[in-house]
């Protein structure tokens, strides 16, 4: 008969907060006697992964296995994305606001639509679209989240910043004017004025009256081809 545990009392192996099961050990500690090995801490200190900024503990290469995953996958390491605590949004919505989980920013409750639950979904309007649209292009959320960094949160033509308008990314309709869009043909994010008055209007144009220099700079040096022209370059080449 095995001896009786103590209750209340925690493992006597040092540093165990598990609670005691029998001989002053807990069960697994006490499963490890049994077998004859030596006891061991029965799980070893978490080393953090190397990724600057994550504190997720290490799967493989000195990696996470979310970073582990975007490496093995060939793509250039991103933040990624914490699991929001569910008290700290309660607490956002008792203050009439909510975060976006793709950009972070805390907004009006009212500026996010609402799912079935009456909760405000978790993504405001411009990154709601950019997930959207990144399925639509065939590009990935990660390429379009790249993208706007790399118009630092504006139009590419305009400039209004991100969250004042609804964002539209523009593609070459000579490419895919069809439903199915291969992805290499997009060319940059716009506000709805810029994509669907603007830019539409000056590409019907003969040659000869296309004399807007801010539209020509952009059509000539799209803001996606040349992220895309960096990521396809081998690692260290400038």
């Amino acid at each position: 008969m095995r001896p009786l545990h103590i209750p209340g009392q925690l493992c006597t192996f040092e540093g165990c907060n598990k609670p005691q099961d029998t001989r002053g050990w807990c069960r697994a500690h006490y499963t490890q006697s049994q077998r004859g090995d030596e006891l061991k801490p029965l799980q070893e200190p978490k080393i953090a992964c190397t990724f600057e900024g994550c504190d997720r503990p290490h799967l493989a290469q000195g990696l996470c296995r979310a970073h582990y995953t975007q490496r093995r996958k060939g793509r250039d390491l991103q933040p990624v994305r914490s699991v929001r605590d569910p008290q700290y949004l309660a607490q956002l919505r008792e203050q009439g606001t909510s975060e976006c989980r793709a950009c972070a920013r805390i907004l009006p409750v009212e500026a996010f639509k609402v799912r079935g639950d009456g909760l405000p979904q978790p993504y405001c309007p411009s990154c709601a679209s950019l997930r959207s649209q990144s399925k639509k292009f065939n590009v990935t959320v990660e390429f379009l989240t790249q993208l706007a960094q790399a118009q630092d949160e504006a139009c590419a033509i305009c400039r209004i910043p991100k969250g004042q308008t609804a964002w539209h990314l523009d593609h070459d309709h000579r490419c895919c004017p069809g439903q199915e869009k291969c992805g290499s043909c997009v060319r940059g994010l716009l506000c709805h004025a810029c994509n669907t008055r603007g830019l539409a209007w000056y590409e019907q144009l003969p040659d000869h009256l296309r004399t807007f220099k801010l539209l020509d700079d952009y059509l000539d040096k799209p803001p996606a081809k040349v992220l895309q022209s960096t990521r396809s370059r081998p690692r260290g080449e400038l």
